[in-house]
């Protein structure tokens, strides 16, 4: 039997209640009138002004399930975050260099701005009290109307940070829009409403292989930022419409069995977006070019993209020391491994070179620095090592045999200089100077193939300059040379807007 609770009890607890609201009131307000500078000459005013300006507030910000966003079965877990993010998040004001609640911010120090600027201050007659409602009006103006822009787009970078966890290319992209109302018969609010647009691939040719094509986009500025290029990307001048990017499944999976470390990390697929929203073009042959894709500014790969009609697509990702990559030729060259021996060492991904013991080998770190992999090692110098992995240095080693110590010497002789001018002998392959093989595309067909050098051109130390880019079956193919048509794009680019 439930234990009765007596009335005396429910007094005692709600006026607990009571006393615990008005002590967080009270600490709120006083947080809000030291950013102001205010804090003193409003401690002097007395408990009875300081209950007036507790209830002189605004709802707390809170977020809102869009239609969209409503049968997403990651909105749950979405909402519980961004509400408990809204309730922490902290930012500096601008005006004065103060911390101060997200929150605070909105509930109290916007409400009285309002108050202030429909005139709802009067004065009282009390000289000290008009005094400092004088002043607390300029100081509104100045470090609250003049902040709302900083403190939105300070709350919404913090929000998209947490949704773009939650955001895949081929599913769903979630995204954060303010809202600002004032509902019947209540106070004015700010609300973020979440929104989700489901992935709707394009399904095209490619390369003789019909593929579903998806839009590059994630949220950014408070709506979603779908990635589109200017012709200059391509060297064409004086056209102006733009070419949308589209990332092909392909890529996808080959981005996310390279670069992710962590199964449960899920904010790397964001830096497709990131990368290629600004492209560095490092190479080009015809209508393909080689993309860089950077982590926190540090390089870990390229895209491989291909111009298709009226939009550019990516063909596949190629982790940072990869045949086909300046760096990964550069290490075939040197090292004399191929492809076959990056896969089975395990250099072609992220997580061995975050996790493993290698970063801890003075030689293998110094080899491949000076090869053009030193990003790889600086990208996060303090990641845990996977116990799991222990021991891949020494198995590296010996993998190698001689020929790491062989270059090693030669590095301490004449280090290595990554080049891509095609027409400096020391350069690694570029895309104007291909091998001459091919092989026909079937049905199944293949995008942008791992190109495999000839046992001839290894005793040569690979005189002849070459490209190998992987597709989804490994076979090598050619990369065509179709010519780049934008000054006949058929439709402009798609940019979302608030």
């Amino acid at each position: 039997m439930a234990k009765r609770i007596k009335p005396r009890d429910k007094r005692v607890k709600a006026q607990t209640r009571q006393r615990d609201r008005v002590k967080r009131r009270t600490r709120q307000v006083c947080q809000v009138m030291a950013a102001l500078g205010l804090r003193d000459e409003f401690q002097k005013l007395g408990e009875p002004v300081h209950q007036i300006f507790r209830r002189i507030r605004l709802p707390a910000p809170s977020i809102l399930v869009g239609g969209s966003a409503q049968s997403a079965p990651e909105t749950k877990p979405i909402v519980i975050q961004t509400q408990r993010l809204l309730d922490r998040t902290t930012f500096k004001l601008e005006s004065n260099g103060t911390t101060l609640s997200f929150t605070d911010f909105i509930s109290y120090g916007l409400a009285w701005w309002l108050r202030f600027s429909r005139f709802e201050f009067p004065e009282v007659g009390y000289e000290d009290m008009d005094r400092f409602i004088t002043l607390l009006g300029e100081r509104t103006q100045q470090h609250i109307y003049g902040e709302v822009l900083n403190a939105l787009s300070v709350m919404v970078g913090r929000l998209e940070e947490t949704i773009s966890d939650y955001s895949r290319l081929d599913k769903r992209l979630f995204y954060i829009e303010p809202v600002w109302e004032v509902p019947a018969g209540k106070l004015w609010t700010v609300r973020f409403a979440l929104e989700c647009h489901t992935a709707t691939p394009k399904m095209e040719w490619v390369e003789g292989v019909r593929k579903p094509l998806y839009r590059c986009g994630s949220s950014f500025g408070m709506h979603l930022d779908w990635v589109s290029w200017s012709p200059e990307v391509f060297g064409v001048r004086n056209v102006d419409r733009r070419v949308p990017v589209y990332v092909d499944r392909h890529t996808l999976n080959r981005f996310r069995e390279r670069m992710v470390v962590d199964p449960l990390d899920d904010t790397i697929e964001d830096y497709i977006w990131q990368s290629l929203r600004e492209p560095v073009v490092v190479q080009q042959d015809g209508d393909t070019l080689l993309v860089e894709c950077r982590v926190f500014d540090y390089k870990v790969g390229y895209f491989v993209v291909k111009v298709l009609g009226d939009k550019a697509v990516t063909m596949t990702f190629l982790f940072l020391t990869m045949d086909g990559t300046p760096e990964g030729n550069l290490l075939r060259r040197r090292l004399g491994i191929n492809r076959h021996d990056k896969r089975y060492t395990e250099v072609d991904s992220l997580r061995t070179f975050l996790r493993s013991d290698i970063r801890h080998d003075p030689g293998l770190v110094r080899v491949f620095t000076e090869c053009g992999c030193g990003d790889l090692f600086a990208l996060a110098p303090g990641a845990k090592l996977d116990k799991s992995l222990r021991g891949t240095a020494d198995d590296i080693r010996h993998y190698l045999g001689g020929k790491l110590s062989r270059l090693l010497t030669r590095i301490q002789q004449t280090p290595p200089v990554i080049s891509n001018d095609p027409d400096e002998d020391d350069s690694e392959p570029s895309f104007e100077s291909l091998k001459d093989s091919s092989l026909e595309s079937s049905a199944a067909g293949s995008a942008i193939a791992d190109a495999e050098p000839s046992a001839a051109a290894d005793a040569e130390c690979r005189t002849v300059a070459e490209v190998s880019l992987e597709s989804p079956m490994d076979m090598e193919m050619p990369l065509s040379e179709l010519p780049l048509e934008i000054a006949e794009l058929s439709e402009p680019a798609h940019r979302a807007t608030t």
